[in-house]
């Protein structure tokens, strides 16, 4: 399986706290084991805001958003 494009943002609390993008395709092997570089981006700022917003109460909902070419 070829893969040509990844990438995700991870929200918490309807906050962007960090995402990660493929910076050059990969092939996934079948019925094996495939090890992909995979850089993340994560913003302890933003983490913070949302971590604030659960403990007042406003909600713990996460998601992650993104892309698979």
């Amino acid at each position: 399986l070829g893969l040509n494009s990844l990438d995700y943002d991870l929200w918490l609390s309807d906050v962007n706290v960090g995402g990660a993008e493929l910076e050059k395709s990969a092939t996934l092997a079948k019925n094996g084991i495939t090890y992909i570089d995979l850089p993340i981006t994560f913003r302890p700022k933003d983490f913070g805001s949302a971590l604030w917003d659960m403990i007042r109460g406003r909600g713990t909902g996460y998601s992650m958003k993104g892309n698979i070419n």
